[in-house]
C-alpha cells in the first residue's frame, strides 16, 4: 500500500510571484521539501469563518491523499506537538467517496515579526507537517516548507512595500552591530604591555579610564619630586 501524498503549491490571494515554489522529495517521497523563494506576498485581513486567525501573507499547500480506501484514521500535526487533525475531518475535495481526488490544503503565515525573526535563523522561515495516513500512530510523510527571506518583497494590502531585500540587510546590519563585542584592555604580562591585536580598536571609555590613570600617575611623581627637594631645602 503507497502512503504518500501528492504535494502542490497552491498560489493563494497573497501569493502573487510568478515563480513556482521549488518542491523535491526523497527517493520513496516520505520527506517533501518546498521552498518559496524571491516571492511577492501581500498581507491579507483575517478571516475567522474560513481558519484566517490573523493579518498575515499566506502560501498554501495542496496535499492530495494516497489512494487507500480507508482515510477515517489518517491524522496529520504541524509538527510542533499540536493536536493531531484528521485529514477527512479537514478535507477540501468536493468528491469525498473519490479516494483518487481527496486533498486538503495547508497553509503557513508570513508577518513583519516573523521575517524579523528569521534573519536570526539563516533568513529563512520553516514549517513543517507530518502525516500519519494509516492510523498506526507512525510518521509515514514528512513535508518540510521554506521561506527564503532574501529576495522576499511583502506588501500590505494597499501595494506598499512593508519588507523587501533591502530592508532584510539593513536590519541584518543592525542585529549584528547590536551583538556584545568582548573589550580588550592592556593589561601587564611577564613584565610587558600586552597590546590589542592588529585590527583592534580600544574602546573610547576604556582611553579615557587609561588618559585619567596616566595623568594621576604623572601628578602623583610631580608631587613627590617636590617634596624630596623641599626637603633638600630644609636640611640644608
Amino acid at each position: 500500500m503507497e502512503l504518500k501524498a501528492v504535494v502542490e503549491a497552491r498560489p493563494t490571494d497573497s501569493y502573487e510571484n510568478d515563480k513556482e515554489a521549488d518542491i523535491k522529495s526523497n527517493a520513496d517521497k516520505s520527506v517533501i521539501d518546498v521552498t518559496f523563494e524571491a516571492g511577492n506576498f501581500k498581507i491579507v485581513k483575517a478571516d475567522h469563518s474560513i481558519g484566517r486567525d490573523i493579518d498575515a501573507a499566506w502560501f498554501g499547500l495542496k496535499v492530495t491523499a494516497p489512494q487507500i480506501s480507508d482515510l477515517s484514521k489518517a491524522t496529520y500535526d504541524n509538527g510542533q506537538g499540536t493536536t493531531l487533525k484528521y485529514f477527512t475531518a479537514h478535507e477540501d475535495s468536493t468528491n469525498k467517496a473519490n479516494t483518487e481526488n481527496r486533498y486538503i490544503y495547508v497553509y503557513g503565515s508570513i508577518t513583519e515579526a516573523k521575517l524579523t525573526e528569521a534573519i536570526k535563523n539563516g533568513n529563512t522561515l520553516t514549517y513543517t507537517w507530518r502525516f500519519d495516513w494509516d492510523g498506526d500512530e507512525k510518521i509515514d510523510q514528512t513535508i518540510n516548507v521554506k521561506v527564503v527571506t532574501k529576495g522576499l518583497t511583502l506588501k500590505d494590502e494597499e501595494g506598499e512595500t512593508l519588507w523587501n531585500e533591502k530592508i532584510a540587510e539593513m536590519v541584518e546590519t543592525q542585529v549584528k552591530n547590536e551583538t556584545p563585542v568582548e573589550e580588550t584592555t592592556a593589561t601587564e604580562e611577564s613584565g610587558k604591555d600586552s597590546q590589542p591585536k592588529t585590527g583592534e580598536e580600544i574602546p573610547m571609555a576604556l582611553v579615557g579610564m587609561m588618559t585619567l590613570g596616566l595623568a594621576g600617575a604623572y601628578t602623583f611623581k610631580k608631587s613627590n619630586v617636590i617634596r624630596r627637594r623641599q626637603r633638600q631645602c630644609s636640611r640644608s
